[in-house]
């Protein structure tokens, strides 16, 4: 049953999608960060506060038909479950709740490697992945966002797809991060080197140890994603900091929906109220020995950049 429902999906789906060239009415909006910035929180409380349309898991189980599976969640009135700000290292639980789409990025994108320089696609995928964004939006009628650790090295790839996308980066200190990441590593039992972003220069880097091996992934994420969005006009670039999200979420939303009515000439529908602040984590917590052992890392290879 569930292969023959996945087939019939997938015929609607290539029909809806054999069309003319479509192009989104609204801006769609990319959420970057490394992982363990608060960028799941950041998500959730965007569709919280104003109305937009996303990956959920529902989609993702029926991958291969994103369009069909959100026309279903339409139909069922079930979209943007309301109050609910909690995940595990990115993953939510319900049906409806926010999915960074990997399986359906990977029907264009590949899973590896993470970083793409924005040659990859070609002309064919490039307008599929718009018709697709396009036929979504058509169904919600509001802007898509989407956030996904991979999406840090995808940047080219979607300012080509989407030249007017807004991209919204999360910041966090970048110890924090590491402490963070290093205790999802044990926590999720993970068993490749890396946790979530190849950087450009993975296959090149060498290190002794799981916690040199963070500090470079880390590291050199953030370099990719500084260096790459350099070339994206700075009215399509907003900076928060996952500090001022906790403190104070409504400001910080405030100022995105700004830059973009600003870029789009278009006002985000407010759905709900959000919470005045959140408790910020405490995973990033971690023994005066690690933290020097992180900082001299992370000096080691600034002044190895800078030879």
């Amino acid at each position: 049953m569930k292969a023959l429902i996945e087939r019939l999906f997938s015929f609607i789906e290539k029909k809806l999608l054999d069309t003319e060239n479509l192009y989104p009415e609204y801006p769609p909006i990319f959420i970057l960060g490394l992982p363990r910035t608060g960028s799941t929180l950041l998500l959730q409380l965007l569709i919280q506060r104003y109305k937009f349309y996303y990956f959920t898991n529902f989609t993702d189980r029926f991958h291969g038909s994103p369009i069909v599976s959100s026309y279903i969640e339409s139909f069922l009135n079930c979209y943007s479950p309301k109050g609910n700000y909690s995940s595990y290292y990115g993953r939510t639980k319900k049906w409806n709740e926010p999915h960074d789409g990997t399986k359906i990025w990977s029907k264009w994108l590949p899973y590896d490697p993470v970083y793409l320089n924005g040659s990859y696609l070609n002309e064919y995928q490039v307008n599929e992945i718009r018709n697709t964004i396009s036929r979504m939006e058509k169904i919600y009628k509001c802007p898509f966002v989407n956030k996904a650790q991979k999406n840090n090295g995808r940047i080219l790839e979607f300012n080509k797809i989407f030249p007017n996308c807004l991209f919204v980066v999360i910041e966090r200190d970048l110890v924090e991060v590491i402490i963070s990441v290093s205790n999802g590593f044990k926590n999720l039992d993970k068993k490749n080197t890396y946790f979530s972003s190849m950087p450009s220069n993975w296959g090149k880097l060498s290190f002794n140890n799981d916690l040199e091996a963070v500090c470079n992934e880390m590291y050199y994420t953030q370099r990719d994603i500084e260096r790459d969005l350099s070339t994206i006009e700075n009215d399509r670039k907003i900076f928060v900091t996952y500090e001022n999200l906790c403190k104070v979420p409504q400001e910080v939303l405030n100022g995105i929906a700004d830059v973009y009515k600003s870029l789009s000439e278009k006002t985000l529908h407010v759905r709900n109220t959000i919470p005045k602040e959140f408790e910020r984590s405490k995973k990033s917590e971690c023994s005066k020995d690690v933290k020097f052992n992180i900082e001299k890392v992370i000096s080691s290879l600034e002044n190895r950049d800078d030879r």
